[in-house]
């Protein structure tokens, strides 16, 4: 009984890992796509002006 509960709660451990390392993964997507949209954004701003400007 003993080593059933050591395996079920080294199951319960990997699972409580995987599920922080799943959210650390989304959330480093998540900023990265936000940085990518700033990029945009910035690119998109600065020609405008260089049209306004021409």
């Amino acid at each position: 009984m003993l080593a059933l509960a050591d395996v079920m709660l080294i199951e319960i451990l990997i699972m409580i890992i995987l599920t922080f390392i799943i959210i650390i993964i989304i959330i480093i997507i998540i900023i990265i796509i936000i940085i990518i949209i700033i990029i945009i954004i910035i690119i998109v701003i600065i020609i405008i002006i260089i049209i306004i400007i021409i």
